[in-house]
């Protein structure tokens, strides 16, 4: 998988992480963005590593079944309807603007048609949810992340001992590259993957 990907993935989450806080579980499908070589190797992909070390379980949906993440899939439409569909726009940051004022009537004005939220807003029915579960910010990020849990999830998945030694070395260089100022400290982990096909 390139580079690039994952870090297109990671700077995404990093920007509704800013504003949201850090889920307890983040739920995706199995695109290869996601989970890289997992489901030949057995190896978790960076990207779920990277959530794993943040302490964010990593969800994914099964093949096929887009409704068992409904709620995302029909943002997507209402998003489309509302915003893409006005476009061309002039330009990247027009663009973001429409977007953050049209998130933010959706969920503070506009009705939802979810059964938890009682046909109101969703933020006017869960008020809570404004509320980050964890703070984040990505000058923080090594303070939250945790080499432990990195461990802990390496040494159950393929590849045993070694693996996960390999994994660590490669994390442990990550953090060190984080300390040092890089631009993409996560991107040190590219190797991971290859790794992980070449122990199985």
């Amino acid at each position: 998988m390139p580079a690039c990907r994952v870090r297109t993935c990671r700077a995404a989450c990093r920007r509704c992480f800013s504003d949201w806080g850090l889920p307890s579980i983040l739920r995706t499908d199995k695109g290869t963005c996601f989970l890289a070589t997992w489901p030949q190797t057995g190896f978790p992909s960076q990207f779920t590593l990277w959530l794993v070390g943040l302490g964010v379980a990593h969800e994914t949906i099964t093949k096929g079944q887009v409704t068992q993440n409904g709620c995302v899939e029909r943002f997507n439409r209402t998003y489309s309807n509302l915003v893409l569909r006005d476009g061309p726009f002039a330009d990247l940051e027009e663009l973001e603007q429409v977007s953050a004022v049209t998130v933010n009537f959706l969920n503070h004005t506009y009705p939802s048609r979810a059964g938890i939220c009682a046909s109101q807003a969703p933020l006017l029915a869960h008020p809570h949810a404004a509320a980050p579960h964890l703070p984040y910010r990505k000058e923080q990020e090594k303070s939250l992340f945790s080499l432990e849990r990195i461990d802990a999830t390496c040494s159950g998945s393929a590849g045993n001992a070694a693996l996960t030694r390999s994994a660590k070395s490669l994390w442990e260089t990550a953090t060190m590259a984080w300390a040092a100022n890089t631009k993409d400290a996560c991107s040190t982990a590219h190797s991971i993957p290859k790794t992980a096909a070449s122990l199985s």
